[in-house]
C-alpha cells in the first residue's frame, strides 16, 4: 500500500493554518471588542485545543496509547476535538513525538533541541516516513482524517463563522495562534537548563514550573519522559488537570 500518499500535505497544511491564525489575530485585534467575557471564551477554547485536543489526545491518547476510552461515542467527541485543535492530524502529530522520543535532544529530534524559534512550522514536517512508529494508527478512520484534515478545520471555522464572527475570532483564531506560541516556548524550555528533574533519563528533559499555568501537566516534561503514562504527576504538588479527567473517562 502507498503510504505516501497521507503524508503529502500535513506540513503545508499546519504552515496555512497557522499563518492565518497568526496573521487573524493581529488583524483582529483592532477590529473586536476585548470585553471579559470574550476574552474569558477564548481562554476556554485555549485549554479546550490545549489541554483536550493536544494533551489529552493527540499526546496521551494517540502517541503513548495510554488509556482507552470506556464510551466509544465519547471517544469520538473527544477525536473531534484533537482535530479542531488545529495542530495536525493524529496520524502526523504521532509521528512526529515518536520520533521525538525515540531521538530525543539528537539531530534527529524533530523539536530541533537548542534553538528557539516562535512558529516553528517546520517542526510539523515528516522528513522520512517511518511507517513503523504509526502502524497503530493508520486507520481507515485516521486516514480519512488526515487526507481531509484542512476540510474539517475549514467547516469548523465556518460554523464558528456563521455563529458569530466574534465567536470566529475568540474561538479559534485567537487560541489557535497561542497555543502555537505555547507548544513552541514547551518544546524548547522542556528540554534546556531551566526546571529541575525528578528522573535521570537519557534525555535533557525538565520540569519547567512556569510552564504549568500555559501548558499543564505537560510542564512536568521529565516525569513524562521517564513514564509516559496519562499522567505527569510525580510529586504531590505536581498538579495535572489532564489526569484528572482521564481518570473519568477511561476503562
Amino acid at each position: 500500500m502507498n503510504y505516501k500518499k497521507y503524508f503529502t500535505f500535513s506540513g503545508k497544511t499546519i504552515v496555512y493554518i497557522q499563518t492565518v491564525a497568526l496573521i487573524g489575530s493581529i488583524i483582529g485585534a483592532f477590529l473586536v471588542p476585548w470585553t471579559f467575557s470574550w476574552v474569558l471564551i477564548a481562554l476556554l477554547f485555549f485549554y479546550l485545543y490545549s489541554a483536550v485536543g493536544v494533551s489529552m489526545m493527540l499526546h496521551r491518547y494517540f502517541s503513548h496509547k495510554s488509556f482507552e476510552f470506556k464510551n466509544p461515542i465519547l471517544k469520538w467527541i473527544f477525536i473531534a476535538i484533537s482535530v479542531i485543535s488545529s495542530r495536525g492530524s493524529p496520524i502526523a502529530w504521532v509521528h512526529i513525538h515518536r520520533e521525538h522520543h525515540a531521538y530525543p535532544d539528537t539531530d534527529r529530534d524533530p523539536h530541533k533541541p537548542g534553538k528557539f524559534s516562535l512558529f516553528s512550522f517546520k517542526t510539523t514536517y515528516i522528513k522520512e516516513l517511518k511507517i513503523f512508529l504509526i502502524k497503530d494508527v493508520l486507520t481507515k478512520e485516521q486516514k480519512f482524517i488526515h487526507e481531509y484534515y484542512l476540510l474539517f478545520i475549514l467547516l469548523w471555522c465556518i460554523s464558528l463563522l456563521l455563529i458569530n464572527p466574534l465567536l470566529f475570532y475568540f474561538g479559534w483564531l485567537l487560541p489557535v495562534c497561542i497555543n502555537q506560541i505555547v507548544q513552541d516556548l514547551w518544546n524548547y524550555f522542556s528540554h534546556v537548563n531551566v526546571g529541575y528533574r525528578n528522573f535521570e533519563t537519557k534525555d535533557n528533559s525538565r520540569n519547567v514550573i512556569w510552564l504549568w499555568p500555559l501548558i499543564l501537566g505537560e510542564a512536568w516534561h521529565n516525569n513524562h519522559h521517564n513514564s509516559p503514562m496519562y499522567s505527569t504527576k510525580t510529586r504531590i504538588w505536581e498538579l495535572d488537570p489532564v489526569d484528572f479527567l482521564v481518570r473519568r473517562v477511561k476503562l
